[in-house]
């Protein structure tokens, strides 16, 4: 599927930029908090339920 997709946007496009997260970015693209990434799943997912968000991974 991933190759497909490729291959339509080459078909359809001059190029292709691709982008992923970046660990160290010091907030978390999710929450919008800072170091949040670096403090244990347990932690992370206590504190976003604290503030009343719902955790984006599945521990």
């Amino acid at each position: 599927m991933v190759r497909r997709f490729a291959a339509e946007v080459q078909r359809v496009g001059n190029g292709w930029f691709i982008t992923t997260p970046n660990f160290w970015y010091p907030f978390d693209p999710h929450y919008h908090l800072p170091f949040v990434q670096l403090l244990p799943e347990t932690t992370q997912r206590n504190l976003v339920k604290r503030l009343g968000k719902t955790p984006y991974c599945s521990y």
